[in-house]
């Protein structure tokens, strides 16, 4: 849960903007939450727990990145910013913490680490949309110009998470301060246009439901940088870079568009031969229709023709791929 002071005050914002493409938007993240991590062993830890390369992280680059089970299956997915060389936020979905902070935490007495719940500390922003970046250099922040880059600036932590896409992490005394600032340029508006820009990324969100289900090329981790192939060992590795070099990729991550005005996630997705094909990860109700988060077969997303829930449901039209998906996991021979 975010900080309550937090929660009350953007109840009482406005918070009435659209997902539009010309308007600058900003927006609360209190779906997300930040769990902190300090000591000598942190980052040798997480090392060998993550799927990213921590050699990677720094005071200016953040990672995104899974932990998994030994079976290569996704727990939770990450990004992690770096304050000082010892000390780490982890920011993941508040949906996922309990079952998340468990698999994270289960060998870390062995390491000299200590894990600290600082939600109350840190209220997260979105910003997003043409002036975006503009409208940061006019609040007084060097805006970072690279793809997960991050800059900090009085203690509040900018990072670039697409183009014009920016993400705010706040002490939480300052939160509201900034909001009301940054207010000034653009348009308050509800977490779910957030959450719809990250599906248009393709940045998977997991709830508790999908957790223990799917290896990270499923999800398209490879493909957003958030899987390392070269880093060494980590827990689920070899099941991971077996898919990534001699195995078969049969499905993957999509957003896409439906008429519907409500989706549960777990809906599943049907051909228009009655074939269960795919299963809804996340939503985000637009004005119009729902923009939805699924992972579906390869096969039945080059089929097309998808339908929400049952083969006469409310049709459902794939997105494209905001990347490229190497096609030769989908080429090789079955083993």
């Amino acid at each position: 849960m975010a900080n309550q002071r937090w929660i009350e005050f953007i109840n009482q914002q406005p918070l009435t903007a659209t997902a539009d493409e010309s308007q600058t938007l900003l927006t609360p993240l209190l779906s997300q939450r930040l769990i902190g991590l300090e000591g000598p062993d942190s980052i040798s830890y997480l090392q060998g727990q993550l799927t990213a390369d921590l050699a990677k992280l720094s005071s200016e680059q953040s990672l995104l990145a899974a932990n998994c089970t030994p079976k290569g299956m996704v727990i939770s997915v990450l990004r992690l910013i770096q304050l000082e060389p010892q000390s780490l936020l982890l920011r993941l979905s508040s949906a996922i913490e309990e079952p998340a902070l468990a698999n994270l935490k289960k060998f870390s007495v062995f390491s000299k680490l200590s894990w600290n719940d600082v939600a109350d500390d840190w209220c997260g922003l979105g910003l997003c949309g043409d002036a975006a970046e503009s409208l940061l250099q006019q609040a007084g922040f060097n805006a970072p110009q690279a793809l997960n880059h991050q800059s900090r600036n009085d203690g509040i932590v900018l990072i670039k998470v697409g183009p014009q896409r920016f993400e705010l992490w706040c002490p939480a005394d300052q939160a509201e301060a900034l909001w009301l600032q940054l207010a000034e340029g653009s348009q308050a508006a509800p977490e779910s246009c957030w959450q719809a820009a990250e599906i248009e990324a393709g940045l998977v969100q997991l709830d508790a439901d999908s957790i223990d289900s799917y290896i990270p090329q499923m999800l398209n981790l490879q493909a957003v940088d958030a899987v390392s192939f070269d880093k060494g060992c980590y827990t689920g590795q070899e099941v991971v870079a077996r898919l990534q070099f001699r195995g078969k990729l049969k499905k993957l991550l999509f957003g896409a568009r439906t008429d519907a005005s409500r989706v549960e996630t777990g809906t599943a997705l049907f051909n228009s031969q009655g074939r269960n094909v795919g299963k809804v990860l996340h939503c985000a109700e637009l004005e119009r229709g729902t923009l939805l988060q699924a992972v579906i077969s390869k096969k039945g997303a080059d089929e097309g023709d998808l339908r929400l829930g049952s083969v006469d449901g409310e049709a459902v039209k794939l997105l494209s791929l905001p990347y490229e998906i190497e096609p030769e996991l989908f080429e090789r021979p079955e083993r």
